[in-house]
Formats: C-alpha cells, sequence, structure tokens
C-alpha cells in the first residue's frame, strides 16, 4: 500500500504514558494494521518516522526512547483523535472521544467538518484542540434555543480545560443558546484557558455565558479568554471570580460585548487589547474590585443603545460598590451620529479615568458622565477630540471628583468639616445660619499639600461666622503670618466677618504654613 506523509500542525502534549509531543514539521505516515511496522530506530541514528497513525485500529504510535513503538492515542491514553474511523465527526463522536480520554488529556480534533446536532460536554480536566479554521463545529439550524453548543460543566474537578483552535459556526440562522458555556454549579471552572477560538456569527445566547456558585468562588476562576478569539455574541459572566482575564480578541455583535457581575471578594479583572463593538456596551457591575480596563478599542454601531447609554459602564450599586476601577489608554469612538456617553461611573469609589482618546456623539452625549453616586472618581489626562465644552467632555455629580487642572470643592453646611484625603482642596462654608462657627480639620501635615477655606453665601446672606483652621492631633503646628507657633494640636480662627479666608501649606510632616487672604485671624 502506498503511504502518504501527513504533517501535524499544531503541538500536543501527550500525558500518558510519556510526555509526547507531536510538533510542526513532524512526519506521521499513515498505514492500516495490516502493514509491518518499519525499523525505530534507523542505522543513520535518525528518526524519520517518528508517528505512525493506524488507520485500522484508529491509534497513533511513537517511536519512544526504549526504541519500541509504542501506542499514545486512543481510549485509555493520553490523546484521542476525532477522525472519521474510529470517532465519526459529529457531537456524538466528540463526546465519546472526552468519554474515552482520562482527565488532563487531550482530544484533538483533525481537520475537517463536523455535524453539530446536540452539546459537547467537558466535565473533567481536557484539552479540547482544532487544528485551525479547518476543524469546524458545523452547528444545524434546528437545534433548539436551550441547548448550548459546548458546555463546560465539571462534575468534581474543573482544573485546567482549555479550549484552542477551532471553529464554531451555524449551519444557518442564529440556532442554539450559548456557543460556550461555563457551568460551575458543581465545582469551580479554574485555570480555563480559551485561545484561537472563532465563533463568527451570534447563535441565540452569548459567545461566551458563565454562571454557577463555583462553590462561593463565582466562575470562573483564574480563566484567561484570549488571545485571538473571535467572539460574536460577547462574554457574560453574571457571577465571575478572581483574576478574570479577557485579553486581546475581537469581540462584537448584538446585545453586550461585555457583561460581569462579581462573586464578592472576587477581584482583578482585566480587559485588555481587545477590539470591541457591540450594541450593547461593555458593563461592569456589582463587586468589581480593582477592575483593569487598559489599551482597548471601544467602536459603537449604528444600532448602539450601551449600558444605561453608555460605552463603558462601571455600574454597581449602593451595597456593593466597585472599589479602585482603572480605564486607562483606551479609544472610544461614538459614531454615526448617536447620543451615547463614553464612560459612565456609578456606585464606583476611587475610580481613575486616563489617558484614553474620546469621540464624542451628538451634542447631548458626554464623554464622561460621573453620577451622584460616583465618590473621589480621579480624572486624568484624556484626549477629547470632540472638544468643548467642559461640560460635554465631563459631566461631573459626583463627591470629592478630582480633575485634573482643577481644584476639589466641598460646601460646608455643617458647623464642623474635615478638609479630606486630597492633596489640595477649598471649603466654602455656607451654613444656613450666617453667624455660624465653620472649623475645618486638617489632615497629618505633608510638606507640599495645601487647603483654603472661605465664609460664602448661603443663598440669603453672606456668612459672618467665625472660620476655624484646626490641626489633628498633638504634634501639629501652625506657623502665623507673624512666624509663632500655634500650640501643639492647635489652630487659627478668624474674626467672624463676611469673606474671611485663609490657606495652609504643608511644610513637613509636622507644620502648616498659614497664608490670610481676607479678616483677622488669631494663633491659639
Amino acid at each position: 500500500m502506498k503511504r502518504f506523509k501527513l504533517f501535524v500542525a499544531l503541538a500536543v502534549t501527550v500525558f500518558a504514558p510519556a510526555i509526547v509531543c507531536a510538533q510542526g514539521g513532524a512526519a506521521t505516515n499513515i498505514r492500516s494494521s495490516a502493514e509491518p511496522l518499519p525499523n525505530c530506530t534507523p542505522a543513520s541514528g535518525v528518526q524519520a518516522e517518528p508517528m505512525i497513525w493506524d488507520t485500522t485500529a484508529g491509534v497513533m504510535k511513537v517511536c519512544t526512547a526504549t526504541n519500541t513503538w509504542t501506542t499514545v492515542s486512543g481510549s485509555g491514553s493520553g490523546l484521542v483523535i476525532v477522525d472519521v474511523r474510529i470517532y465519526p465527526r459529529t457531537d456524538v463522536g466528540i463526546n465519546a472521544a472526552i468519554t474515552a480520554c482520562p482527565a488532563g488529556g487531550t482530544v484533538l480534533m483533525s481537520n475537517g467538518a463536523y455535524s453539530i446536532a446536540g452539546t459537547i460536554n467537558i466535565a473533567k480536566p481536557l484539552n479540547l484542540i482544532g487544528t485551525g479554521k479547518g476543524s469546524q463545529l458545523i452547528v444545524s439550524a434546528a437545534l433548539g434555543a436551550t441547548t448550548d453548543i459546548i458546555l463546560v460543566q465539571p462534575a468534581s474537578d474543573g482544573n485546567y480545560i482549555r479550549l484552542t483552535d477551532f471553529v464554531i459556526v451555524p449551519a444557518s440562522g442564529s440556532p442554539g443558546r450559548h456557543a460556550i458555556h461555563l457551568n460551575g454549579a458543581s465545582a469551580e471552572v479554574n485555570n480555563f484557558t480559551m485561545e484561537r477560538v472563532l465563533i463568527p456569527v451570534k447563535f441565540g445566547g452569548n459567545a461566551v455565558f458563565a454562571d454557577g456558585s463555583g462553590l462561593g468562588q463565582g466562575t470562573p476562576v483564574v480563566a484567561t479568554i484570549g488571545p485571538n478569539n473571535v467572539l460574536v455574541g460577547g462574554v457574560v459572566m453574571p457571577n465571575a471570580g478572581d483574576t478574570v482575564r479577557i485579553i486581546n480578541n475581537v469581540i462584537s455583535g448584538a446585545g453586550p460585548a461585555i457583561d460581569v457581575t462579581f462573586q464578592p471578594g472576587a477581584a482583578s479583572f482585566i480587559l485588555s487589547g481587545n477590539n470591541i463593538t457591540s450594541d450593547g456596551g461593555t458593563h461592569i457591575g456589582n463587586y468589581a474590585n480593582t477592575t483593569q480596563i487598559l489599551n482597548n478599542e471601544f467602536e459603537t454601531d449604528s444600532t448602539f443603545t450601551g449600558s444605561n447609554g453608555s460605552v463603558i459602564d462601571l455600574d454597581a450599586s449602593s451595597t456593593a460598590a466597585a472599589t479602585g476601577p482603572n480605564v486607562t489608554g483606551n479609544g472610544i469612538s461614538v459614531i454615526n451620529g448617536i447620543t451615547a456617553n463614553g464612560i459612565r461611573v456609578n456606585y464606583s469609589l476611587s475610580a481613575n479615568i486616563s489617558a484614553n482618546r474620546l469621540t464624542r456623539g451628538i451634542s447631548t452625549s458626554k464623554d464622561i458622565l460621573i453620577t451622584s453616586n460616583a465618590l473621589q472618581t480621579q480624572i486624568g489626562v484624556n484626549m477629547f477630540t470632540t472638544g468643548g465644552p467642559l461640560s460635554s467632555e465631563i459631566s461631573d455629580s459626583g463627591t470629592g471628583t478630582i480633575i485634573t487642572g482643577k481644584v476639589p470643592v466641598q460646601v460646608v453646611t455643617s458647623t464642623a468639616f474635615n478638609f479630606g484625603t486630597y492633596l489640595n482642596g477649598y471649603a466654602v462654608c455656607e451654613d444656613s445660619t450666617a453667624a455660624a462657627v465653620c472649623a475645618g480639620t486638617l489632615p497629618t501635615a505633608a510638606a507640599g499639600i495645601q487647603y483654603c477655606v472661605s465664609n460664602g453665601y448661603n443663598g440669603s446672606n453672606p456668612n459672618t461666622g467665625v472660620v476655624a483652621i484646626g490641626t489633628s492631633a498633638a504634634g501639629q503646628f501652625i506657623i502665623d503670618m507673624t512666624g509663632a507657633l500655634s500650640a501643639s494640636g492647635g489652630y487659627v480662627s478668624s474674626g467672624g466677618a463676611a469673606r474671611d479666608s485663609a490657606c495652609v501649606v504643608g511644610v513637613d510632616s509636622t507644620h502648616w504654613l498659614l497664608y490670610v487672604k481676607s479678616g483677622t485671624w488669631t494663633t491659639h
């Protein structure tokens, strides 16, 4: 029988009985069991035929270090190859190969079209690998709306499940539910990876959907989606766990591009390097601690409605605010003449937004919208390509927002207040009782920080009460306009007149320097 060379273009690690790799360029002979095996150690000392595919038995054999031919694929081995001989190119054949493959092994879907009429189930640690665009899962148009194409639902051990190098495409229409469904109902889906998987058409649900408690850890945990996936239909995770990364993918289609809410206590979600175009926007929900949205390219399409009308929506809740999200280095383009905000910040603490390039929609749109539920948002230097006015670039209703080039101002309507934790700021006394005392307490002194306070106008009359600036504790001092020191832990106060105002500048860790702007001030 004539023999043909098969070149395996994908590195495959085989876990039993020894680690064996079929790498790019390795020659594999196809032969039947009736043919005699060639010499495993040719006279030249160079193995010309390191791998043989037995077409009758449906197994692969390799020449081992002991110079013997050993079967490394098939039932009980670490590598099961789906081909038309033993495992048909159907969902049934793939599931049979998964069943035959031991935990931690690899199911290789050889080049070809696979007819998918049901769910492919993965319930154990496994590598499901194709050969690239040539391995195509073609989903029946009749697949039901509640049926997933690939369901990853570990029964007990969900560590190290990997999907790579294949295509999922419908025969026609938008059949089925989710293209890939990660379900942590019974176990953690942990250390999950997915790369070079092409889902170029939207199914009935999402490209990737993840749910389940993951034994209280969320689903998935420590997962990487990317690089180089094409995900039409977006990624939705209503209960994500720690350290989820979505990196360097193309994400598009109807509905949300990204919609992620987190398990309480989860942290370190990273969305980086993706090209994202959708009509539903990117929504980051509850418990989004230390979320990083970095160096992505966001665009809208003609049907865009967004998440709360925004391209990026930091949208937690009053009991599960996002803490420390960082939105940096992204390109955000609102195109097609629609109304949409670039970035919305809601129920977020200490969000940082900087170095983004923002192109605004029509005039009612905002590049950055900060709601009254946001606290201590920090707006750094961003590029507003559409230009002013400032109210369209940044619409700020938050508390304690710091905008580069703007000094934080707090309006004081009580008799005592703190200057806050910012490096500088102004306080304006506007108590409804015009003659009420307005006494502020400084933080611990530090070189270069500065604060100012002034009587203002309460809406009916000028405020005329005594204004006081006090140190935080014993060992803290104010140097007054004569060069004299206040008492340890002391303060300075005005005489009580309209527009009494003064500033202090930190000199070192224990001293403040007073600058009187208006009024008569006394050192205590």
